[in-house]
């Protein structure tokens, strides 16, 4: 979400970020991507610059983008301010090729990650792929995080008081275990690709079912 946390994508392009940027560029430039919780929208505007139709889902939309879009022109760069919690599918845009989110479902509680994985997988296309990361429970993140030990339905905690002013996260967080994320994602998705960084990050790629 916009107004949280630090935005890692504006600072370097990730793991993630370099497969999602090459599998657009294999895609017809129709194509059509959501960014959820798209903060700064940095891989908004560069999918948009090649030609991809990207609708933008944020609580606040960031001044950049509208910038971005007003000196540009762009018809590309959809900027949808939304309760992504309370979102209802029909308000998605149907035959998507691509879902992105980068740091946002942590944000959500595992019912709520769950309702918009349902949704998503409605209006996604036969072999439509999402592209998903966010912070581990074995990250930095996750140091001292008080539901560490509590089952992942029902996880939901804050950050420790170090790690809220560490990483700008004032309000609770649900940090999942790969294996976790990974059974959530697949009632809705086939995955490709599931993998950790070296900091313990988690990153997937799947494809409806």
């Amino acid at each position: 979400m916009s107004k949280h946390g630090i935005q890692i994508t504006s600072q370097r392009i990730g793991s993630l970020e370099k497969e999602l940027i090459k599998y657009s560029l294999d895609i017809p430039k129709s194509s059509l991507v959501l960014d959820l919780g798209g903060g700064n929208g940095f891989i908004s505007i560069i999918l948009s610059l090649i030609q991809k139709q990207v609708y933008y889902y944020d609580l606040k939309i960031d001044f950049k983008l509208k910038i971005f879009k007003k000196l540009f022109s762009s018809k590309k760069l959809n900027l949808i301010k939304k309760d992504l919690k309370k979102i209802k599918y029909i308000d998605f845009p149907k035959n998507i090729d691509i879902i992105y989110s980068a740091r946002f479902f942590h944000y959500l509680t595992y019912k709520e990650s769950d309702d918009l994985l349902k949704k998503l997988s409605k209006n996604l296309k036969k072999d439509g792929k999402i592209f998903l990361t966010l912070s581990g429970i074995d990250s930095n993140i996750g140091i001292n995080y008080k539901c560490k030990d509590i089952k992942i339905e029902e996880r939901s905690c804050f950050l420790s008081k170090s790690n809220q002013s560490r990483f700008k996260i004032k309000e609770k967080v649900t940090l999942y275990k790969k294996e976790e994320l990974e059974n959530l994602i697949k009632k809705y998705f086939n995955i490709q690709e599931v993998w950790e960084s070296d900091f313990k990050n988690i990153f997937v790629i799947a494809v409806k079912k």
